[in-house]
């Protein structure tokens, strides 16, 4: 499913972006970004196309209009998406079909035009007959997609031409008025409004919409049947943002969404899905990465659920097996991968005995970052809000409720500028307290508000960074092969000795504990606790390998940790590699 959105943000910023959780969608457009050529207009995980508003001439103030067009970074890798087309009222991009995993090549569109009428504003005219000679050329191409803020109200008008068949058009003859080449509009579901004003762009609209075969979505599909609004102001609200899609595709879009009013914008944000083969983009992109060794760790054990003594009489209890581990360790024709997994396996059946295991939940919804000024007042005056918001969606008419929702809309935006201001001053006093009396707190306050920054993105993708490490390993690498010659000229004949257990004690004594495990799970206190018991097999082991020349495959693997998701779980060396 292919996520689309679009919102009129009424003036950019990258905080409303993340409070409305845009990083759903694979493509979204933003209008009226009231943004300049040099705005920082950056959003993680996404490229995108960028038309700045315009300043008028001896005007001051914030400009008008402005297009921002988001796409994630998979598309830009597989140049699954280019641009073709730009002005001050829209950007056009271009979908691939085979890299986007689509039926058809897509055309997408995000507009913006201004309120004006025609009389006020002739240049609107121009607008609608520019978008239709773009939509009739891309059509004979591939398939369409509008999404924007249009300013039209339409209220139930037709977008298609009723009673076009040729059966209703047919002379005395029994044949058809109409020409060979014509093709008959699609019945599609009646379209439902909410708004029942029409407007002077409405018709325009509604005329564009017949002469390229572009249909409305908003009205029609799940999510949005009855219309609702999608634009709220103290004087009113309607119905001006759109979907404008191909008649051939109508039936591949899910649903449509209009989110309820809110106060980062007097707009409602769209959201539609459209159908394609699933997750196409990133297993193109990802297909040369194996990620089978990837997977997250199982879990983790809870060591404050546990002693040293219990872990202690856990290994006591495992004698038997300890000395059985013993007798296997001197047979030769014993394999060095199971002897290996046998001695982890005597060290996990204590670990259960002993502490609490908790496994990980596989992916977790990650939280949305708030404020450290937002504090349970505001979050209480936001709860109310948006359920007077999601109120008024469904009773867009009820004056009372209208009323209510923008004077909290009002005492909200207030709230939170006074709050703000307010933490910002106290921590400022707090601050020119503790430079001279604890500077050691004075840099933990900073340390803290440093934790708000956003984590720059990776500049190097993945696949590069896979290509690469492939590269520097190739057999053919000739600066391998001198430093695999000089290493066979050295002599390490000193280091053939046999292990010792002083060595090895002496190796588990210098551990460190909480440290994270490697994928085998086995915590450095596990040993520390039973280096007593323990220390035996672990010789044994050691010595086994190091005469048979050949090292546990269970030791080579690695599992590479996401640190944003799991920040407790960093990926260590193996305790038992470490005391080798």
């Amino acid at each position: 499913m292919l996520q689309l959105g679009c919102w009129n943000i009424n003036g950019f910023s990258s905080q409303k972006l993340n409070d409305i959780n845009c990083s759903k969608f694979d493509i979204f457009g933003i209008v009226e970004s009231w943004t300049h050529g040099e705005s920082s207009i950056s959003f993680k995980n996404y490229t995108c196309f960028h038309q700045p508003g315009i300043k008028k001439k001896g005007k001051r103030g914030r400009r008008s209009g402005g297009i921002i067009l988001y796409f994630k970074n998979e598309f830009k890798k597989s140049n699954a998406i280019i641009k073709i087309a730009q002005s001050k009222n829209y950007i056009f991009i271009k979908l691939d079909k085979d890299k986007c995993g689509l039926t058809h090549d897509i055309f997408l569109g995000c507009v913006y035009i201004n309120p004006r009428a025609k009389s006020v504003c002739p240049e609107n005219d121009k607008i609608f007959d520019s978008l239709s000679s773009l939509v009739n050329k891309y059509s004979e191409l591939g398939k369409v997609i509008i999404m924007g803020d249009c300013n039209s109200r339409t209220a139930n008008l037709i977008d298609y031409i009723e009673l076009d068949e040729t059966d209703y058009h047919q002379n005395s003859e029994g044949k058809s008025n109409l020409p060979t080449n014509y093709t008959s509009d699609l019945i599609l579901p009646k379209r439902n409004n909410l708004d029942p004003e029409i407007n002077e762009q409405g018709r325009m609209l509604i005329d564009f919409c017949i002469e390229s075969k572009m249909r409305i979505l908003n009205g029609r599909i799940d999510g949005d049947s009855l219309g609702f609004h999608t634009y709220y102001c103290p004087r009113g609200s309607s119905s001006i943002d759109y979907f404008l899609v191909s008649e051939d595709i109508f039936h591949e879009f899910v649903y449509l969404h209009v989110f309820p009013p809110n106060e980062l914008s007097d707009h409602s944000l769209l959201w539609t899905g459209l159908k394609n083969n699933s997750n196409y983009i990133y297993s193109q992109i990802n297909n040369n990465i194996n990620t089978k060794d990837c997977d997250l760790l199982p879990g983790k054990y809870n060591l404050e659920s546990g002693s040293r003594e219990k872990f202690v009489e856990a290994v006591q209890d495992s004698k038997l097996l300890i000395d059985q581990f013993l007798l296997e360790v001197n047979n030769p024709e014993m394999d060095i991968n199971n002897l290996s997994e046998n001695l982890s396996n005597i060290i996990l059946d204590s670990a259960n005995k002993t502490f609490n295991f908790r496994p990980f939940k596989g992916k977790r919804k990650k939280k949305k970052g708030k404020q450290k000024w937002f504090n349970g007042n505001c979050k209480f005056f936001k709860r109310e809000l948006n359920n007077l918001g999601s109120r008024l969606q469904q009773h867009p008419n009820n004056h009372d409720l209208k009323t209510s929702y923008h004077q909290l809309r009002r005492e909200y935006k207030k709230l939170l500028k006074d709050t703000k201001k307010k933490f910002i001053t106290d921590i400022i006093d707090k601050l020119d307290s503790l430079h001279e009396d604890n500077p050691k707190l004075f840099w933990k306050t900073i340390n803290n508000l440093k934790k708000n920054t956003n984590r720059e993105e990776n500049p190097i993708p993945l696949s590069e960074m896979s290509n690469y490490l492939k590269k520097l390993y190739e057999e053919n690498n000739t600066d391998l092969d001198i430093s695999k010659i000089e290493i066979e000229n050295i002599n390490n004949k000193h280091l053939d000795y046999a292990f010792i257990c002083k060595e090895v004690r002496d190796g588990i004594k210098k551990l460190k504990k909480n440290k994270q495990p490697g994928i085998d799970l086995i915590y450095n206190e596990f040993l520390l606790y039973g280096k007593d018991l323990l220390l035996l097999p672990i010789v044994n082991l050691f010595n086994r390998i190091l005469s048979s020349g050949k090292f546990p495959d269970a030791w080579n693997l690695s599992c590479p940790i996401r640190a944003l998701l799991y920040s407790s779980v960093l990926a260590r060396r193996k305790p038992l590699d470490a005391v080798k």
